[in-house]
């Protein structure tokens, strides 16, 4: 699971344990740390509240973020932007809301298998040190940091993460 998608896994794991052999979790969290929490709270709260004037602000800034950081190659540029005016924007607020107000430290210690946390270690959406916790509440995790890469790091550093997948995989 991959941030949200992580945090999902990690409640799909909770509640069926059984269906689950192996974990992989990347740029999540347990939880996102009370002080990065009252920010983005304080953030999306704006962010919707201007999309429901016009949603085209909050996607240009996405979409200027990730051109710059190289997460999408320029050809397909116009396909981002379209995306992200065809978005739904209370499902993406509501998924945000949830992903913030997401707690499993309490059980995160009963998802014991085989687990992998991978770090991108310049992450400004789940902060590491929150994923460093999450690594840290799984008994036996390992850890692969992908060093440099933000939260964009599936889009930036697609093959790096597969290989740690790969390696993962192959050894447990």
């Amino acid at each position: 699971g991959y941030s949200l998608g992580g945090m999902v896994a990690q409640a799909f794991v909770r509640r069926h344990p059984e269906r689950v052999t192996k974990l992989i979790l990347a740029a999540t969290a347990a939880r996102i740390p009370l002080r990065a929490r009252r920010l983005r709270k304080a953030l999306f709260w704006a962010g919707r509240g201007l999309e429901r004037l016009s949603g085209a602000e909050g996607a240009w800034l996405r979409y200027r973020y990730l051109l710059r950081r190289g997460a999408v190659e320029a050809h397909h540029a116009r396909w981002l932007w379209e995306t992200f005016m065809d978005r739904d924007p209370t499902l993406f607020y509501d998924a945000g809301f949830a992903a913030l107000d997401f707690d499993g430290r309490e059980w995160a210690t009963r998802l014991a298998r085989p687990a992998l946390v991978v770090i991108p270690t310049e992450d400004r959406l789940v902060p590491p040190r929150a994923q460093y916790e999450l690594a840290a509440l799984i008994p036996g995790a390992s850890v692969a940091e992908l060093v440099g890469a933000g939260h964009e790091a599936c889009l930036t550093h697609a093959d790096d993460l597969a290989k740690v997948i790969d390696r993962f995989l192959a050894e447990s």
